[in-house]
């Protein structure tokens, strides 16, 4: 899948990580469903690289060709820990996809 214009802006500063973003589906004209995905995007790092939380958001739009994909959001919780010095570590990630009644899914 190839995206068209789009552009993203990221701030950096003692362990967080801050980013915006724009994407638009690049398609053959006779297919072009204009699907869309903007959002944001945020992570906490701890100096110790220990600990590394994370949120997401992302909306997406897109034509009546691909009419369930317009008006979504997605959201995303995940968490990264190493609570020892051991190669062990624990990794949780959760999302949920509404759409009203198009589209309702978490995992």
């Amino acid at each position: 899948m190839a995206w068209a214009p789009g552009g993203r802006i990221q701030y950096r500063k003692l362990g967080h990580t801050i980013e915006a973003f724009y994407l638009d589906r690049d398609e053959r004209p006779e297919s072009e469903t204009e699907t869309t995905v903007a959002g944001i995007n945020y992570e906490w790092q701890s100096a110790d690289d220990r600990w590394k939380l994370g949120t997401s958001y992302l909306a997406l739009g897109a034509n009546s060709m691909r009419a369930r994909l317009d008006g979504a959001r997605v959201y995303n919780l995940r968490a990264y820990i190493r609570p020892f010095a051991a190669p062990f570590n624990i990794e949780m990630e959760f999302a949920r996809e509404d759409n009203g009644g198009a589209l309702d899914s978490s995992a």
